[in-house]
């Protein structure tokens, strides 16, 4: 019996520590980890500009276990540090100038200039060396990142050529910009405007311009020349109307800009949509589904249009739902009975119930598009039996 409660009580031990061994939380570490290091690659010695350095850090205890990260600045040529400070995660509130977007997301930022960091070294490849630190006294593994520092000299815009007005519906117009390079054209790697409206802050949109000698899609005429350019047509205009200002950039290796930015004024006009055609079945008995369809286009192209829809006259001359209005879509979705997506054909399907009245019921179809404007009214007409 003794010999039976021994291994009764032991058996029982085995099954209580297994059961905490597997209730337990599996350790997943208690190191910072570097993930990611954002920098640029290339460095004006003689630039005054600050750049930003940006270090995600993640913490198995969580980012408010973080404490900071420290960076050291590395010549290659003799392995001597020629710089160090730290990168904060305090959303710019107490170092202002450290660049940091968002306090404690563990993305710690700074932000140096060349000069700032060479401080009298010469020009050649550098190693930023980074290692965040936790509250526990827990460091990260050194994680680096090279970049060059030489000499540059900013590209600049000779010459804009750009329409004063694009014209709804209007054809191909070919924008062109001449830039140089005192450090060769091959250093320019990206060339792009920026728009706002008059009287907006925001920005609208951005687009590049192009140096491939491909005419048919850009306007270009020779490629790797001096000359960038780019072909818009009227659905540029979609969404937009009035006087806009067009900023032009060129960037370079380096990524510095131009300083001197060309900012032309150009007027966008925008012109209603257009409803082509209406389809509905001149009659039908009840109860019935029916398929409805509307054939619009716009000047500006199919994105411009904001709504289709129709208000649905009643025999009796009230409207139903009170002046709802029913949507069309150009979606592809079955539920509305429509075939292709963006074809211009807006469909919707319609019930007719045994309870409607019999008689003569009015349509009135209308489209929107995205600067407001409302197309006239058309009228059609389908008799229930």
């Amino acid at each position: 019996m003794k010999n039976y409660i021994f291994y009764l009580f032991l058996f029982l031990m085995i099954f209580f520590f297994a059961c905490e061994e597997e209730s337990s939380p599996t350790k997943i570490g208690t190191d910072p980890n570097i993930e990611e290091i954002k920098m640029r690659d290339k460095w004006n010695s003689a630039s005054t500009i600050l750049n930003k350095v940006e270090v995600k850090v993640t913490d198995p205890q969580g980012f408010s276990n973080i404490s900071g990260v420290f960076m050291e600045v590395i010549n290659q040529s003799n392995n001597q540090v020629v710089f160090s400070d730290s990168l904060y995660d305090d959303g710019a509130h107490y170092f202002t100038q450290d660049g940091d977007v968002i306090a404690n997301d563990g993305i710690y930022s700074n932000q140096f200039s060349s000069v700032q960091i060479l401080s009298g070294a010469g020009d050649g490849d550098y190693d930023f060396s980074f290692q965040a630190f936790d509250k526990d006294n827990h460091q990260s593994s050194l994680t680096e990142q090279s970049a060059l520092f030489g000499p540059n000299i900013r590209p600049e815009i000779v010459n804009v050529s750009a329409p004063d007005t694009l014209f709804s519906g209007t054809n191909d117009q070919i924008f062109e910009i001449s830039v140089t390079d005192n450090d060769g054209n091959d250093d320019i790697v990206r060339v792009y405007f920026e728009s706002q409206k008059d009287g907006s802050q925001t920005q609208v949109f951005e687009m590049d311009l192009f140096n491939t000698g491909n005419f048919n899609d850009h306007g270009d005429l020779f490629a790797d020349d001096s000359i960038y350019t780019m072909k818009l047509d009227s659905t540029f205009a979609a969404s937009k109307i009035g006087q806009y200002t067009f900023h032009f950039y060129v960037e370079d290796s380096f990524n510095e800009l131009n300083s001197n930015v060309h900012a032309p004024n150009i007027f966008i006009v925008n012109k209603p949509g257009i409803i082509k055609d209406t389809g509905v079945p001149a009659t039908t008995s009840r109860p019935a589904d029916l398929q409805l369809t509307l054939d619009a286009n716009d000047p500006q192209g199919l994105t411009d249009i904001d709504s289709v829809y129709f208000l649905l006259e009643k025999p009796d001359g009230t409207f139903g739902g009170n002046g709802f209005k029913f949507d069309l879509q150009d979606n592809g979705n079955s539920l509305y009975g429509d075939l292709t997506a963006g074809d211009g054909i807006y469909s919707k399907i319609v019930s007719i119930s045994a309870s409607n009245d019999p008689g003569k019921y009015f349509f009135h179809f209308y489209l929107r598009d995205h600067v407001d404007h409302l197309t006239g009214v058309v009228k059609d007409s389908m008799l229930v039996n």
